[in-house]
């Protein structure tokens, strides 16, 4: 709770998520609308602390896969939120990879969370 007595809003993680904490981490993009996202997601990724490698691996369809060596600790998810200035939602995650689905269109961003649809 915050010091206002209201919740703190939950994060857009589902709970049964084993997020990476560390090591080589696959980073795809899923559903990809816009390929030149996938070097926004790339770049993001590549400046953000804790990251120490990130490469754009394989464009395939609809998804983008980046490839990323990460500090042992580091959130990836957390710090990716902080950095990309798109949205995005994690579909699918385990101790080595993380799905995202970035909101679209590009707009609507409210903490990092995307913006609910069908409103």
């Amino acid at each position: 709770m915050s010091n206002s007595g209201i919740p703190d809003p939950a994060p857009a993680v589902n709970d049964n998520f084993e997020l990476p904490t560390g090591g080589e981490v696959r980073v795809i993009v899923r559903p990809l609308h816009d390929l030149s996202l996938a070097r926004v997601v790339e770049d993001a990724l590549a400046n953000t602390e804790g990251v120490n490698e990130a490469s754009l691996r394989e464009l395939r369809g609809d998804s983008a896969t980046i490839d990323t060596k990460v500090d042992e600790g580091v959130s990836l998810i957390s710090s990716l939120r902080r950095k990309l200035p798109v949205a995005f939602d994690v579909t699918e995650s385990s101790s080595d990879s993380v799905t995202i689905a970035l909101a679209q269109p590009m707009g609507g961003r409210e903490s990092g969370v995307a913006a609910p649809t069908g409103l």
